[in-house]
């Protein structure tokens, strides 16, 4: 007689226990590497763009950040929106990664040429008179070093973010001295531009040091049964980040073309400025799906509550920050552009309450994933995309930046609040979001607080 031999309950209980506890330690300290990274680049970025923007005077800066969006729109085509899919496919298949990144890193580079090649013929069909020519090809030519950045995500597949970590900041550091050497030595806009685009190049460097040190090299290769796979399932991810690019950055590109690169330069001051308020919704959104999906699964009714309780939250704070923006815009813009900037003050009054519909929509993205339901998220950004750029066509003729900053504020709405009462299926987030504008989930939590405790 053959005896089996049973671990004992408490051991299996302990290993559990032990096992559960690393994980919840390996995705802290996750995180904490991915919030020092978030916030080094906030502070960072800041005070070097101020700087940076104070040089260039708003004509170049708008130059300069109208180019940064272009290269944000090509590089947006060369991804192809298969992050998501490769991460899962490196979990589940780790015996085969060298035939995911072949196969990735081909797809993207097939669309990477293509970007490129699009970015190659801007300036046979609208004309940069300061730049050169040689800035459009620098940023082509960049753009198929970016498909070898899929390495980020083989890391992330392993819960190691602090080397994505650190190679990103060993990039970003490298371009944040080169662009404190270009004020200081009076370098002209292509420079600054070409800073930009090349800091994806001293990021994959660093990306692949620290790969080969981990793996050892094998070629990579390329698979069309794999390829097909990933494009089937990441096209409707592809068409929404593209859309999501469009809505918004085209605004500065339009701002240029239509009004002038002293309006763009005021108007991208303003904007950067409002967009360092997205740091809060995009923290509190990755803190809180985990456990909100979570919930989702054992206490329906109780993630709803949490739900509202969290769109209403976050609109107080969308408030708070935009009714302080808007009565300190001319401080605001003044310490940190200069009197040359005082026009952007305006325009900051309006762009900072798209904050509103920055924190519904991320929010609201909790819903939309778990339910399932991206497919409708697609829909909408593309028609909000389409609203940005006609209403950029009507009203920034009329009103510049200023115009820009309300097509921005209409096209974000749509995006991620009327959108939703247009769909079945996302009308009960509409509802919740409705109620949220009301602030009622606090108000109903301070109901049920006791007298002592308010």
């Amino acid at each position: 007689m053959i005896r089996v031999q049973t671990k004992h309950p408490i051991y299996v209980r302990l290993r559990n226990a032990l096992t559960q506890r690393a994980a919840v330690r390996a995705a802290t300290i996750n995180g904490l590497w991915l919030l020092t990274d978030k916030g080094i680049r906030l502070v960072g970025g800041l005070f070097v763009g101020m700087w940076v923007a104070r040089y260039m005077a708003p004509n170049n800066f708008g130059l300069f950040n109208t180019l940064v969006a272009i290269n944000g729109l090509a590089v947006t085509i060369g991804f192809l929106g298969i992050e998501t899919s490769l991460v899962r496919y490196f979990i589940k298949y780790p015996n085969h990664e060298f035939l995911i990144l072949g196969t990735a890193v081909q797809l993207r580079l097939m669309a990477s040429g293509v970007a490129a090649l699009a970015v190659c013929a801007i300036p046979f069909f609208v004309q940069f008179p300061s730049l050169s020519r040689w800035t459009w090809f620098v940023i082509a030519g960049t753009l198929p070093i970016n498909s070898f950045s899929i390495i980020r995500q083989w890391f992330e597949s392993r819960v190691a973010s602090k080397y994505v970590v650190m190679a990103e900041l060993a990039a970003f550091l490298i371009s944040t001295l080169l662009k404190i050497i270009g004020v200081v030595f009076h370098f002209r806009v292509g420079w600054f531009v070409g800073v930009v685009v090349m800091e994806a190049l001293f990021g994959l460097i660093a990306y692949g040091t620290m790969y080969l040190r981990q793996r050892t090299p094998i070629p990579w290769r390329f698979s069309g049964r794999l390829a097909l796979v990933l494009l089937r399932q990441s096209w409707p991810l592809f068409l929404g980040a593209f859309a999501v690019i469009v809505y918004m950055k085209i605004d500065q590109v339009m701002v240029l073309s239509l009004a002038g690169s002293h309006a763009a330069g005021i108007y991208a001051a303003a904007a950067r400025v409002s967009e360092l308020t997205y740091f809060l919704p995009l923290i509190v959104f990755s803190s809180i799906f985990p456990a909100m999906t979570t919930l989702r699964k054992t206490n329906f009714n109780g993630y709803i509550s949490k739900l509202q309780m969290l769109l209403s939250a976050m609109t107080l704070s969308a408030y708070a920050g935009g009714l302080l923006l808007t009565l300190c815009a001319s401080f605001v813009i003044s310490v940190l552009y200069g009197p040359e900037y005082a026009d952007a003050a305006i325009i900051l009054s309006v762009h900072i309450w798209a904050l509103i519909w920055i924190c519904q929509g991320l929010i609201g993205h909790i819903y939309i994933l778990n339910e399932k339901l991206t497919r409708y998220a697609l829909i909408k950004d593309a028609i909000s995309a389409g609203i940005n750029i006609l209403l950029n066509l009507i009203l920034i003729p009329r009103c510049g930046g200023l115009g820009a900053a309300i097509a921005t504020f209409i096209a974000y709405s749509f995006a991620a609040f009327w959108g939703n009462a247009l769909f079945p299926p996302l009308r009960p987030l509409f509802r919740l979001q409705l109620d949220s504008l009301r602030l009622k989930g606090l108000y109903t939590k301070l109901k049920e607080l006791p007298a002592n405790e308010r």
